[in-house]
């Protein structure tokens, strides 16, 4: 883990360039998140994976999703040596037991 309280973990998401990734880094983020679902802050994996190659081995690399087919998110997570996953559409328990990495599931809550 990064710096700090390890009660607390701080994630980045967005992450489209190394100064961006660097900066969050030195003020002690814990985890790097790299959009792959449609999005204006999407990354396509070749670009990930030349910044994650950059990050210390302690940053959490995060790879964002949106209901994916398992084998892209393998593929992706594989290709760019993601940490762990994070999924933000209406992937199901099921789902998200396919993979072999830390897994983040966003749920929705209505009022």
């Amino acid at each position: 883990m990064g710096k700090g309280n390890k009660l607390t973990m701080i994630k980045i998401c967005g992450i489209k360039d190394t100064n961006t990734a660097q900066i969050a880094i030195d003020n002690g983020v814990n985890a790097l998140g790299f959009v792959f679902a449609e999005s204006s802050r999407r990354i396509f994996p070749e670009d990930a994976k030349k910044i994650i190659q950059t990050l210390p081995k302690n940053i959490l690399r995060v790879g964002v999703f949106v209901n994916a087919p398992i084998s892209l998110v393998k593929e992706i997570a594989e290709y760019c040596n993601l940490t762990a996953l994070q999924f933000h559409g209406i992937e199901n328990v099921n789902y998200c037991r396919q993979y072999k990495r830390k897994v983040i599931k966003a749920i929705k809550v209505s009022k």
